[in-house]
């Protein structure tokens, strides 16, 4: 199966400022996988005071689940097996907050996925 990597910008960040450590998880990897920027509270105008992710974590962490939904619908995906989350600063607040809404607890899924890793850097999961 392929391995879905997710990767979360931060507060008035968007999906440009990882687009370096998706290179280099790409350079890593063995085998079959998808790196994908999350681009749903990236802002879609140029005005630090109207981005997305001044909307909060659990708006923004919809719109991700949403994203992610969409994602692995896709027919071009139908191989995806596994999911791993990276996110940066309040990224990871937000994957956090998607990956409660996407998880069935009755399978063990995440948006019909096998959760595989969480990874979160600098994120204030403490307040």
């Amino acid at each position: 199966g392929v391995h879905l990597y997710v990767l979360v910008h931060g507060f008035n960040s968007c999906q440009g400022h990882l687009r370096y450590v998706a290179k280099r998880i790409k350079a890593a990897l063995g085998g079959p996988a998808v790196v994908y920027l999350a681009g749903s509270n990236q802002p879609r105008v140029n005005n630090p005071l109207f981005h997305p992710t001044h909307d909060g974590i659990d708006v923004g962490g919809e719109r991700l689940a949403q994203e992610i939904s969409d994602l692995v619908r896709r027919p071009e995906h139908a191989r995806l097996k596994y999911i791993s989350f990276f996110g940066n600063s309040l990224g990871g607040l937000i994957a956090r907050y998607a990956f409660g809404l996407l998880f069935n607890p009755d399978t063990g899924l995440l948006a019909g996925l096998q959760p595989v890793t969480f990874v979160s850097m600098a994120a204030p999961h403490l307040g």
